[in-house]
């Protein structure tokens, strides 16, 4: 199976006070991927960071990963799922699931998981029957990703088992579709970094410092999602993006007062 990248140089390390089941998680992440664990004794982030020679560090702790890079704080947060989940279940719809067309038993493939936002709507939309498997190239980014959609206390039912029904993987869009085969999928979607970043979108605004703005490998993507998808990829973005000339859109779906629009490529 294809695998992403590490995206800067990064050590783990524990929160300050751990109990020993916090530490195994640390060890046992470190032994398999291959980072290096710097044990906390009480010693600040900063000094660790010091003596590693590093700036950043991914926190094991049970109140929830998180990845520390210079000023930079990436947390797990379900951004604005959880509203867009109440508007599913009162009737009002999703301008993504729309575009996706998505039925009960749906498979989806998320290229982009970010954060898991889009993922979420995608996982109760398509139900306990279906499947949504999400890639996240960049290392410390799915690792923060993948405990907080197996951990997060989301409160609501319909939120929290569409967060543990996602399968997340740690890969590279490209290369995890070159192992796909045609069909295995009914939507291929991509949310590639806007262009110009929306301002309102401050809860996004780390993860966009470590993430992965290769647009070419990703449109190569949206490319090779057209022969595996058995319904349509579709792309998040403006309609004027860059990224979308010359493919081949056929319908773009919006919100009413939303600047978030989605393009649907359809594969038929």
């Amino acid at each position: 199976m294809a695998h992403g990248r590490v995206t800067g140089d990064f050590f783990v390390t524990t929160g300050a006070k751990p109990d020993e089941e916090e530490k195994r998680w640390a060890r046992e992440l470190c032994l398999e991927y291959g980072v290096d664990y710097l044990p906390r004794e009480r010693r600040t982030l900063a000094a660790l960071k010091r003596e590693a020679g590093r700036e950043a560090a991914l926190v094991v702790a049970r109140s929830g990963w998180r990845y520390c890079a210079s000023d930079s704080v990436l947390r797990f947060h379900p951004g604005m799922a959880r509203a867009r989940l109440h508007n599913l279940e009162r009737g009002r719809g999703d301008p993504m699931v729309t575009a996706m067309g998505l039925r009960r038993g749906d498979r989806v493939l998320d290229c982009t998981l970010g954060l898991a936002s889009d993922a979420i709507v995608a996982s109760a939309a398509v139900g306990e029957e279906g499947r949504v498997e999400g890639l996240e190239a960049v290392l410390p980014v799915f690792l923060v990703v993948r405990d907080g959609l197996q951990r997060y206390p989301a409160r609501e039912p319909m939120m929290e088992a569409a967060m543990r029904r996602i399968r997340a993987h740690w890969a590279e869009a490209c290369e995890f579709l070159a192992q796909a085969t045609a069909g295995d999928y009914e939507v291929v979607y991509l949310d590639p970094f806007f262009e110009k970043p929306v301002a309102a979108s401050c809860g996004i605004a780390p993860l966009r410092l470590v993430g992965l703005h290769d647009q070419a490998s990703l449109r190569a993507a949206a490319e090779r999602g057209l022969e595996i998808a058995t319904r349509c990829v579709v792309v998040k973005g403006s309609r004027e993006s860059r990224f979308l000339r010359g493919l081949p859109v056929t319908q773009v779906v919006s919100g009413r007062r939303s600047r978030v629009e989605y393009s649907v490529l359809s594969t038929k």
